[in-house]
């Protein structure tokens, strides 16, 4: 797996987005772009065998875990990823328009 740390914006990761092929995920801190799939996280009965089984596997890791049913989740190692800072929301003016910078 390769991650990047170059110098990009968020919304050049999100330019870069292809759906089924790779995952986008933006937090207050950061924006990551995912992928590929390097590899798969097999099934695991329990939260602490998946969690286990993950620590073992990689780095970083994506997908879902039900609340309910571990055994359920899907996670993989994306092959790249790529990190930016988080999205900036542009301040709006009264009748709804984007300020200009």
């Amino acid at each position: 797996m390769t991650i990047s740390y170059e110098p990009v914006t968020a919304s050049e990761l999100l330019g870069e987005y292809r759906p089924g092929h790779s995952s986008l995920f933006s937090s207050p801190q950061h924006t990551l772009l995912a992928q590929g799939v390097g590899d798969v996280v097999g099934p695991a009965g329990t939260l602490r065998a998946l969690s286990e089984q993950v620590r073992l596997q990689g780095r970083l890791v994506l997908g879902a875990v039900p609340f309910d049913d571990p055994a359920s989740a899907h996670l993989v190692m994306p092959e790249r990823g790529r990190w930016a800072d988080p999205f900036i929301a542009r301040p709006v003016t009264p009748d709804g328009q984007p300020r200009p910078w």
